[in-house]
């Protein structure tokens, strides 16, 4: 037993000795040695090569690395609201700045969709009540001659009981077949600024404002910002995450 198995055991919040066991089957298995070692001295480089670029040295507490993060964290914020020529995050059109940045570092790719006239059906069948309320329509007709269609689909997720959603809205996804998609282009959008108040709990709950519709191929932005540091690098980060989601 060897110092790496205890750094590893300690990352991975396991008992050494399993390590120990584990690595001599591996080594058994595919004839090779000393992996958990190099796995442990290339962490170390990591380590070392992350603290320099933030300033600090190898024997450090907890708080000097988390405040160091913030502050970098911030810093590039900072430097990606320049580039984007963003002037408030209460700005109506910051979210879709950033996604149209976004778009230009990851052009949407196509997949395999539900087809929009099967979405507008399961809306008929199921009337979602309480964004006909929040809208101020009587029927989903209506709605849905005014409204966008994959907008509606996005609310589902944060103005709907996730109980009904769940029992009552999906189950219809049962009935589905191959015929009932498409192919089509995955769509990156900024919600309209109407969403935003209705949206509050639910981006309060996730802690970012980032979330997609896998049936329909939409990864969409919530016009909600919580001022919380980094928000711009959050938002960058989540929107090829969910796209990789969406194409998984």
């Amino acid at each position: 037993m060897n110092s790496y198995h205890e750094k590893i055991g300690k990352i991975l919040r396991v008992d050494k000795r399993r390590l120990v066991e584990l690595e001599a089957r591996l080594e058994r298995a595919t004839g090779q040695k000393g992996i958990f070692e190099k796995i442990t001295e290339e962490n170390e480089a990591l380590m070392r090569s992350r603290l320099d670029i933030l300033g600090l040295g190898r024997n450090v507490q907890a708080l000097e690395v988390y405040d160091a993060l913030i502050s970098k964290i911030e810093a590039d914020d900072m430097k990606i609201f320049d580039a984007l020529n963003l002037f408030s995050l209460r700005n109506p059109g910051t979210a879709e700045k950033i996604v149209n940045f976004v778009q230009r570092l990851q052009p949407p790719t196509m997949g395999y969709f539900l087809k929009y006239d099967k979405a507008k059906e399961f809306l008929k069948n199921e009337p979602p009540k309480k964004i006909l309320a929040a809208l101020g329509y009587q029927s989903v007709e209506a709605m849905l001659e005014k409204e966008d269609l994959l907008e509606v689909y996005s609310a589902l997720r944060f103005l709907e009981d996730s109980e009904w959603q769940n029992k009552i809205f999906f189950k219809q996804y049962e009935t589905l077949k191959p015929d009932d998609f498409e192919e089509r282009f995955i769509q990156l959008r900024a919600l309209h600024p109407k969403w935003a108040q209705a949206a509050e709990k639910f981006v309060a709950k996730k802690y970012h404002n980032v979330s997609h519709l896998k049936e329909l191929g939409v990864v969409f932005v919530i016009p909600i910002f919580l001022g919380i540091s980094g928000e711009h690098l959050i938002l960058i980060s989540l929107r090829p995450n969910y796209l990789n989601e969406v194409k998984y």
